[in-house]
């Protein structure tokens, strides 16, 4: 299961690079539940998912992202069909430094076709909250 996971991630990290926000999109299952410091942030719908990437990378961007790259930290034990797999999102300056990094658990199962998709994510760390601030009545983030 490792290779096609991060096969996944790894297309979904050269999109976000590219500004291809509607190919990141599709690597994700609907409704999308998104948690974020141990609270549910909330469920995201196929419509809403590209207009969360676009924060993010918007924010991303404004702070001097340049480039991108992931580098996956571990896979748990698969459960119920569902393989977690921690990665993080380096974001890197023009310059080549880095400018922050997101920690993200990927819920990663196949669908009914047999497509690899991500259920459900947990930022365990972020490096740019602003986008998630305004998603839920009781941010997680202060």
């Amino acid at each position: 299961m490792s290779a096609p996971i991060h096969h996944l991630l790894t297309a979904m990290a050269a999109s976000f690079e590219k500004g291809d926000l509607e190919a990141v999109a599709r690597h994700f299952s609907e409704p999308l539940a998104i948690f974020a410091n141990g609270q549910f942030m909330l469920e995201a719908t196929a419509s809403r998912v590209p207009e969360l990437i676009f924060r993010m990378r918007a924010e991303a961007i404004a702070r001097g992202m340049a480039s991108v790259r992931l580098e996956i930290i571990n896979f748990r034990p698969t459960r119920n069909n569902r393989t977690p797999v921690v990665a993080d999102w380096h974001f890197i300056a023009a310059n080549g430094k880095e400018i922050g990094t997101s920690r993200v658990c990927y819920y990663c199962a196949p669908d009914r076709r047999g497509e690899l998709r991500v259920e459900m994510l947990e930022y365990i760390e972020i490096a740019f909250p602003n986008f998630l601030r305004d998603l839920s009545p009781e941010p997680a983030w202060n």
